[in-house]
């Protein structure tokens, strides 16, 4: 099952990659160029070569302000992730599924972000827009620890544990602990919280790849 889910989630972003490729990435909102750089970071992740023409394009054509101007659409974003896209009959949650997919694609932005703009001196981790972004995630509890177990998340996260690196994000959130008592209400369970120093005022990403 585990190299079945690696085949498909690597056949998806290789399709993805091959589209992305014949765009003009110049000419990209700063939404669909948050689609774009969470395709080349799942791509880094899971060590496919990026096409030619596309790193090119990356280093050559998108500006350091179409980035950092796609951070800021990503966090805009972040209210609406509690909320189920599309329901699924095969989880008993899709909203909290679709919050914790979207949660780990940003691990993916960030680690195409600082490849497309470490080689020009910018990091993008000290940026204004990376902590507005790690702030947002933060007050929106994206993670849902307190509501599921670690054990349950990676369950959620479906074919996108694949790409999930160790350490990773998952190692910050306090989860649930697997064994609750099936009488507790929500109410009784543990607050779901990160383990980042609320007093930093840089979040950084925990994978360490960077290109």
């Amino acid at each position: 099952m585990e190299s079945e889910l690696n085949s498909r989630i690597r056949e998806r972003t290789e399709g993805a990659l091959a589209g992305i490729e014949g765009l003009d990435l110049a000419s990209l909102d700063p939404g669909s160029l948050v689609i774009v750089l969470t395709a080349v970071g799942d791509a880094m992740r899971l060590g496919i070569p990026l096409p030619s023409r596309l790193s090119h394009a990356l280093r050559d054509v998108v500006s350091e302000a179409q980035v950092l101007a796609a951070l800021d659409a990503l966090t805009e974003s972040v209210g609406q992730w509690s909320l189920p896209m599309t329901p699924s009959p095969e989880e008993s949650d899709p909203g909290l599924e679709w919050a914790l997919r979207r949660r780990d694609e940003v691990e993916s932005v960030l680690l195409a972000a600082r490849r497309t703009l470490l080689p020009r001196g910018r990091l993008v981790d000290e940026s204004e827009q990376a902590a507005r972004l790690g702030a947002a995630i933060e007050a929106h509890d994206l993670s849902c620890g307190g509501q599921v177990s670690r054990t349950e998340a990676e369950l959620y996260l479906g074919e996108r544990l694949e790409l999930v690196d160790d350490p990773s994000w998952l190692d910050e959130v306090v989860w649930r602990e697997a064994e609750v008592d099936p009488a507790a209400g929500i109410d009784d369970l543990p607050i779901c919280r990160s383990t980042r120093d609320p007093a930093s005022s840089t979040w950084r990403p925990t994978s360490s790849r960077a290109g």
